[in-house]
């Protein structure tokens, strides 16, 4: 054996040797470990102590350093801030921190464990008396706080026990002067009736009134429905504003403000038509003598839908309104509401209701945007008069009432809707007959079926009807119906028979493409963007060919999903395939069969709808 093997063989010796021994003195090394982590920690107190020394002596030498005002306006503030509110949420978790249970706690405040349940919970609100108590509570050390518990019979499991005698003898109870309570204001309330009643008054829509006092609309919303109760400065500002609308009219006893902030039980809504109200409904089944299955089977609907009008539980639409009025005919009622029971606000015969308002703005042809604009008023507060149940405010009642009672052309002449033209000489004065009256109106949806049954685009019916491609396009995408400035050469159009129309067309194109623009010899080479089909005109198109959404989607070349995208209603065809439905909506069933064929469609009926 060689010499370096020798060696090498010690050292393997010698190596796990020295393993051995680290592993048996492992616990002399971790103390060797710790001594030292320890002798750096005395090390940073000995520097801390010594600076603590050296401050403690400029004080004795020097004084106190005076505060900056900074420091002295902070510390006034921090004086100055009230306590903070101890809700539920404090208790429980000091209680929790500490393993407590609540019977301990209400014990502490002698109490019980319901009791302090309920305000742990919140369903009970802390008096300043329990607050102040908490907080005492707070500052006691764990030794204390063992001991009063320990007093009152409740011993904690874990930490020292304190011994008790066997008998243990009563303490004397020191006699508790009690303090009468400090006399506090009556928070000022308001109900969910005056609030709603102040936000119909104000024509105002929840968010906006939400603005005006600075509050979340959800939170005005819960004040309103009567999930909550406003307080504070919000309750100040609505109370103010109640009074400023209300300061004139005589008090209803239904809305003066509670003694009490208890919430009572609210009576049941009733939803009802102002036309045929729910006393009428029952009056004129009771004049017919029919029951109420036979009155539903006569209007053909169900029989809960029925029950659910007389009890009030909803209201019936304006097409049943009349079913029923010719149904009952005519008898002596009251238009009353269903009960005297029923707590609800009356409308005043003088007021303008949004039936009325309707009626109104329907006869004059103007928009809910010009009649906002013509008040200075948003459209957003226009529409909440609108809305079914609601009037207008009395603030504005007699503007409207002053613009209702004008001649239709002065009020059209007011709102801007025509412009105002000298009178005609006395002599030259022609007999017109006023014949716009009683004229079938041509409504967006009846001029948009005449496009396509012409199979034009947008551009060229206007250029056709000899009209502004705007006013065109406003007819046909903002829903108008066609005004009386271009009525009379419209209507004649509109009112040809098909032979004479198709050989205008034919005309007018002069050899062109239908669905091309005006652009005299030339063809249209770039996609129509004028022309815009709805969901619901490509669902005709496609049942007028009497085939299946899947089919149609191969012959469009598009997958069935984004076609059945496009019959959704409200939604409309992609630009790119306007000109292709134009080119088929203009082909016979027959010339779209045999085309379906040549792209190797096998043509079946659809199924009904």
């Amino acid at each position: 054996m060689g010499k370096s093997n020798i060696i090498h063989d010690i050292e393997v010796i010698a190596d796990r040797v020295s393993k051995q021994n680290i592993r048996k003195h492992q616990n002399l090394i971790r103390l060797g470990e710790w001594v030292k982590e320890l002798q750096e920690e005395n090390k940073l107190l000995k520097q801390r102590l010594f600076t603590l020394e050296l401050r403690v002596k400029k004080l004795n030498d020097y004084g106190a350093t005076p505060l900056t005002r900074a420091e002295q306006a902070a510390e006034q503030q921090r004086q100055e801030q009230p306590k903070q509110k101890i809700t539920g949420a404090h208790l429980k978790r000091f209680r929790l921190g500490r393993s407590l249970s609540q019977e301990a706690m209400g014990s502490l405040f002698d109490a019980s464990a319901q009791k302090y349940a309920r305000w742990e919970s919140g369903r009970f609100a802390l008096a300043p008396a329990v607050e102040e108590r908490f907080r005492e509570i707070q500052k006691w050390p764990a030794t204390k706080l063992r001991t009063e518990l320990q007093e009152r019979g409740h011993f904690l499991t874990t930490g020292k026990k304190t011994k008790m005698p066997k008998l243990p003898v009563q303490k004397e109870q020191p006699e508790v002067v009690v303090q009468p309570a400090p006399v506090t204001e009556t928070p000022q309330v308001i109900s969910k009736e005056q609030i709603r009643q102040l936000r119909e008054a104000l024509g105002y829509t929840r968010p906006q009134l939400a603005d005006l006092i600075g509050c979340k609309k959800r939170t005005l919303a819960s004040w309103e429905n009567g999930e909550r109760t406003a307080r504070g400065e919000f309750a100040e500002k609505l109370l103010d504003l109640f009074k400023k609308q209300f300061a004139a009219q005589p008090k209803d006893p239904k809305l003066e403000q509670p003694s009490s902030v208890n919430r009572q039980s609210s009576t049941r809504k009733i939803y009802e038509s102002p036309i045929m109200p729910v006393a009428k409904i029952r009056a004129g089944r009771a004049a017919s003598g029919m029951s109420g299955r036979e009155v539903a089977e006569a209007l053909g609907v169900p029989v809960t839908t029925y029950k659910n009008w007389e009890s009030g539980n909803c209201r019936p639409s304006d097409i049943y309104i009349e079913k029923m009025q010719s149904l009952f005919g005519s008898f002596p009622t009251e238009s009353a509401r269903a009960s005297a029971e029923i707590e609800k606000t009356p409308i005043s015969p003088d007021k303008i209701t949004c039936q009325q308002l309707r009626d109104f703005r329907h006869s004059i042809g103007v928009t809910r945007l010009k009649l906002a604009n013509y008040l200075q008023i948003p459209l957003s507060q226009y529409q909440n008069w609108e809305h079914p149940s609601r009037c207008v405010p009395s603030s504005f009642q007699d503007k409207v009432r002053e613009l209702m009672n004008m001649n239709p052309d002065e009020a059209k002449l007011m709102l801007g809707i025509t412009e105002a033209t000298p009178p005609p000489a006395p002599a030259a004065e022609p007999v017109v007959e006023k014949t716009n009256v009683s004229r079938p109106a041509i409504t967006c949806d009846d001029i948009r079926k005449f496009r396509l049954y012409l199979g034009l685009s947008g551009q060229q019916m206007a250029d056709f009807l000899k009209v502004p491609h705007s006013v065109y396009k406003n007819w046909e995408t903002k829903k108008r119906r066609v005004g009386d400035e271009f009525y009379d050469q419209v209507a004649p159009i509109y009112n040809e028979d098909k032979r004479t129309l198709k050989g205008m067309v034919s005309k007018f194109l002069g050899g062109r493409k239908p669905g091309a623009r005006n652009l005299g010899p030339q063809i249209q080479t770039k996609p129509n963007t004028d022309t815009r089909i709805s969901g619901e005109e490509m669902r005709q198109i496609r049942l007028r060919f009497g085939i299946p959404q899947i089919q149609m989607a191969a012959f469009l070349k598009v997958d069935m999903s984004s076609y059945q995208h496009w019959e959704i209603k409200g939604r409309f065809v992609p630009q790119k395939y306007v000109d292709r439905v134009l080119e088929i909506s203009d082909l016979s069933v027959d010339e779209f069969q045999k085309r379906l064929s040549a792209a190797g469609i096998v043509a079946r009926s659809a199924r009904p709808y």
